[in-house]
């Protein structure tokens, strides 16, 4: 069965400790030639063996390719100026994952999903 699209409910056991964490990282500015709001981390959250991990979860293997980073966060603001893209798919991954720590009082709009 092909799998194109999971979520998993609570994925952290305790998410709050990761986004008080993930508020504590520095996020460098990145430029004016980047093409997405807000700004990455300047530090990776990998743990260990994370890639194995959701190698399993989707069944079939996740590599890195190439410079995109899979392992970073991103803050983005409602103040973040609207950069470039829009809604896209990057052409070397197979898999995006994306793993949201707003606090559920801060939740206002929806979520969407596009299928290319």
């Amino acid at each position: 069965m092909l799998k194109n699209l999971m979520i998993i409910d609570d994925f952290y056991g305790k998410p709050e400790k990761v986004r008080e964490f993930a508020l504590k990282l520095e996020y460098p500015d990145p430029g004016p030639d980047v093409h997405y709001p807000g700004r990455n981390s300047a530090r990776s959250m990998a743990w260990p063996n994370m890639d194995q991990m959701f190698s399993q979860i989707v069944g079939e293997p996740i590599e890195r390719r190439g410079k995109l980073p899979h392992d970073f966060v991103r803050i983005s603001l409602a103040g973040n100026p609207r950069k470039g893209c829009g809604v896209h798919v990057d052409p070397s991954c197979s898999w995006s994952g994306i793993i949201f720590l707003t606090l559920d009082e801060h939740c206002q709009d929806d979520i969407g999903f596009y299928r290319h």
